[in-house]
């Protein structure tokens, strides 16, 4: 019965993965329609970090530039991905703490896009923390992004050891601090 239990839960995660499959084939097929293959797969690649289909001759001459880094998944695609859900919320009147859902539905969906790397899950947990600090405010966020470094670095401590992971840390807890909650939060206490 175990055996049988497993292959359902095999069977319903493989069919996640061909929804999205079928949806990455669906936009390659709509870019296609409108641009060279070459510029399609590229535009493809920004999007979802898959370079595979790229021509070689492109993809070399992307690294001999220094510019391989644009098909890679990072924080900047989810920023874009997140701004343009906040403009949608703004546009048709959805409050600053119910946009959350919706924000929070489509990072999900993006990560389940370009699959689970590494780099996608760093990124969207800290884009998870700034959610968390845009909605709540008042010093939420901040909180937040220390308790989810904590419960980052507990679950993989050689996470100490990664500029990325650094980076993601530094970039959430300026955007958190330019929004402004955590300045508030500070002249409250300041009083």
């Amino acid at each position: 019965k175990p055996k049988a239990k497993a292959k359902a839960v095999r069977k319903r995660r493989s069919s996640w993965r061909l929804w999205f499959r079928r949806i990455t084939f669906a936009m390659l097929v709509r870019l296609r329609s409108g641009y060279p293959a070459a510029d399609a797969e590229l535009a493809l690649g920004m999007v979802t970090g898959d370079d595979s289909r790229l021509p070689v001759d492109d993809r070399r001459t992307m690294q001999a530039a220094g510019l391989s880094h644009l098909t890679a998944v990072s924080g900047a695609n989810i920023a874009m991905l997140l701004a343009v859900v906040t403009l949608g919320c703004r546009l048709v009147g959805v409050t600053r703490r119910w946009s959350a859902l919706p924000m929070l539905v489509a990072l999900a969906g993006f990560v389940a896009l370009v699959g689970p790397s590494p780099s996608v899950v760093r990124a969207a947990a800290m884009a998870t923390v700034g959610i968390v600090g845009v909605v709540m405010g008042g010093g939420t966020g901040m909180a937040a992004l220390l308790a989810s470094i904590v419960v980052l670095l507990g679950v993989d401590p050689w996470l100490a050891h990664s500029r990325g992971f650094a980076l993601s840390c530094a970039a959430t807890a300026g955007l958190i601090h330019s929004s402004g909650g955590d300045i508030a939060h500070a002249d409250q206490h300041a009083e």
